[in-house]
């Protein structure tokens, strides 16, 4: 897997390293329901940092709120065709919008620590 992005917002999870903008850009395209997404790496006790993705949905799309085992397996099994292993993320919270710092960038910290709780 070769590194495109921000050294800074690189994810190592299992000795891994893991680009969250390759994530960023699969999701809405292979997911029809996501309009929009942020990964980050949150601390696992099993991975060292798990991937972890808070997504915006089309109207009538899921609750907002943490999705479920069984849904994150779902979503990881569309994801598999498109991503490497290590990207596939362990977590997956929806969320009304996404927390931004300025225009169109981001807020990383607090999607960690919604995606942390």
């Amino acid at each position: 897997m070769s590194v495109t992005g921000r050294a800074d917002d690189i994810i190592n999870t299992g000795g891994l390293k893991v680009a969250p903008r390759v994530v960023e850009e699969a999701v809405p395209a292979h997911i029809a329901a996501v309009t929009e997404a942020v990964v980050v790496g949150v601390p696992d006790p099993q991975w060292g940092r798990a991937v972890s993705l808070a997504v915006v949905t089309s109207p009538g799309g899921p609750p907002v709120g943490p999705v479920a085992e069984g849904g994150v397996a779902e979503i990881r099994e569309m994801l598999r065709p498109h991503l490497e292993a290590a990207a596939l993320p362990r977590r997956v919270h929806v969320v009304a919008e996404l927390p931004m710092r300025g225009p169109g960038k981001p807020d990383r910290t607090a999607v960690a620590r919604l995606l942390g709780a």
